[in-house]
Formats: structure tokens, C-alpha cells, sequence
């Protein structure tokens, strides 16, 4: 684990991170096996009750506490936010200490990944909250990947570029091209392909199951992870696991 702070103003913000874990290889005495084995936390949708969102940032630390492995990192499949363009929701949802404590401190202590939804709208404020090295090809789109470990996780912008033939379906070929050698692969996007209750062949629902879903079994995708719908759902096509969280 790794420790860090920040100055800001007259204070300073102090945080930590878990390393990925150390390459494959005779493992160390005492320790559970040989570093492929990577364990994170996913939600979704954690709009709207920023109440309930907090009362789930305190479970998901206590957990961390009794089990520091799953504290390498938090997978957010969006919908932050009711109004991503307003300032008010991201302070009143997101960042506001009074009504959120333990997201507070969640973010502190654990890297916290998070792709657009649909409730980001144009995503500047999404973007700004999240000044990550993204994509440039198109300069609006926001999707990215990034490697922890023996995982590779890409991010998906299902609201700018997603359509067959598209800089970012190139793009995302050419990254998993890339990423072979990778021992599990996990793609990220807000609206799931496959799922149960809530919404339903919708247009970029359907994207996923017509144009994501071969170049899963292409490059040997194991997870799409995706939210929108509020609720958990798993379905396996063609062995992929798709997760609603």
C-alpha cells in the first residue's frame, strides 16, 4: 500500500493506493501464490441517493478492512450524478462531506475508475472531475484503457463514436491487439448488451450484443461490465460473463 498527499490552499489531503500485484513467479514465502490474482469492486448508478451511495461506500470499506485485497481499485459504470452538467449535482451527489463521508474517504484511499453514462450529458464536468489521459481520436470521446496487474480494463464512451466502422471501435481493437498477452480482459461501458428488468434492446444495447460482443470473442474478452438498468445481472454468451452491477 501506497501513501501520498496533496497541499490545497492551507491544508493538505493525504491518500493511498495498493500496488497491483508483482508479476507471475515463485511466490514469496508466506504469501497466498504467485501475483495473478487481482480483486476489485464494481457498482453503478449511484445517482440521485447520494444518502444510499454513502451508506455503500461504508460496507465496501468495512470489507476492505477485513479483506485488503479488494482495495485495489473501484470500477464505476456510470450515472454518477442526476445532472452531469450541473455543478450542483456533482456537489451535492458526489462531493459533499456532510451527506458523504465514507465516498469521501473512499476516494482517498482507493482508485476510483469511472466511464460516462448517460446521465454525464456532454460529460465536461464528468471529464473535469476525471482529467484522465484519454483517447484523442475524436477529442470529445472519453474512452481509455489502463492495465493493473495481469488485468487489462478498457473503457467505453457508448455517447460519442460508438457505431460500426467508428474511430473508437478501431481503436479499441487495436488496444486489445495490444493486450493479448494480458491474462484477463474486462471492458467497461454504461449500457449492458445483456440484462434483466429495466431497459431492453435499446439502440446502444443492441451495439454491444452486434459490434462489442464479437471483438470480445475475437481478443478473448472475459467481463463486460456495464449499470443502467439498477439492478445485478449476470448472463455468460459465448464466454463472456456480461455483469449488470
Amino acid at each position: 500500500r501506497v501513501s501520498c498527499g496533496v497541499p490545497t490552499g492551507h491544508c493538505s489531503v493525504s491518500g493511498q493506493f495498493l500496488a497491483p500485484p508483482a508479476p507471475p513467479g515463485p511466490p514469496a514465502v508466506g504469501s497466498e501464490g504467485s501475483g495473478g490474482v487481482v480483486r476489485f469492486m464494481a457498482v453503478g448508478d449511484t445517482r440521485t441517493q447520494p444518502t444510499t451511495f454513502n451508506d455503500l461506500a461504508a460496507t465496501m470499506l468495512a470489507a476492505m478492512g477485513q479483506q485488503p485485497s479488494w482495495g485495489s481499485f473501484v470500477l464505476h459504470s456510470g450515472d454518477l450524478v442526476t445532472n452531469g452538467d450541473s455543478a450542483w449535482s456533482w456537489a451535492k451527489e458526489f462531493f459533499d462531506p456532510a451527506v458523504l463521508p465514507a465516498v469521501r474517504r473512499l476516494l482517498s484511499q482507493v482508485p476510483f475508475i469511472a466511464c460516462r453514462g448517460n446521465h454525464e450529458h456532454t460529460a465536461v464536468l464528468f471529464r473535469e472531475k476525471f482529467p484522465c489521459t484519454y483517447a484523442l481520436d475524436p477529442p470529445t470521446a472519453l474512452y481509455r484503457s489502463l492495465d493493473y496487474g495481469p488485468l487489462h480494463i478498457v473503457l467505453l464512451d457508448q455517447y460519442s463514436d460508438f457505431f460500426a466502422g467508428s474511430a473508437q471501435l478501431q481503436w479499441l481493437e487495436r488496444d486489445l491487439q495490444s493486450a493479448l498477452t494480458k491474462k484477463w480482459k474486462l471492458i467497461m461501458m454504461h449500457e449492458p448488451g445483456w440484462t434483466a428488468g429495466g431497459h431492453h434492446n435499446e439502440p446502444h444495447m443492441v451495439a454491444v450484443q452486434e459490434l462489442i460482443q464479437p471483438i470480445c470473442l475475437t481478443y478473448g474478452v472475459q467481463i463486460v461490465l456495464a449499470g443502467h438498468n439498477h439492478l445485478y445481472a449476470r448472463y455468460d454468451v459465448g464466454g463472456v460473463a456480461h455483469l449488470t452491477a
